[in-house]
């Protein structure tokens, strides 16, 4: 998981080229859920468009592991990146802009 500001996000596209292009990709409205997902094909991106969220990940390589390893508050403004694999929750939230990125 990183989390930054939205303003250094291009400073990631070494990282993942496809943050570049973003804006055109569809994106959809986060909203709290249950359990830890991920995706083990593309990496996620979670933008705080407006309020908080509360989010966390687990350690990827344990696929049955629940357990947390970081949890934070995503504040309006920021952005947290999950790379193919990573598990991550999200359990509270206002406003958060969720891209799935190649």
């Amino acid at each position: 998981m990183i989390i930054d500001s939205v303003a250094n996000l291009g400073l990631y596209e070494p990282v993942l080229p496809s943050i570049a292009g973003r804006d055109g990709y569809l994106y959809t409205i986060a909203e709290k859920m249950n359990a830890f997902v991920s995706d083990r094909s593309h990496s996620v991106l979670l933008i705080a468009e407006k309020g908080d969220a509360r989010i966390a990940t687990g350690w990827r390589e344990s696929r049955d592991s629940r357990d947390v390893t970081a949890a934070c508050i995503l504040r309006e403004g920021e952005f947290a990146l999950f790379l193919p694999g990573e598990k991550y929750v999200i359990s509270e939230c206002d406003r958060v802009l969720r891209y799935v990125l190649e």
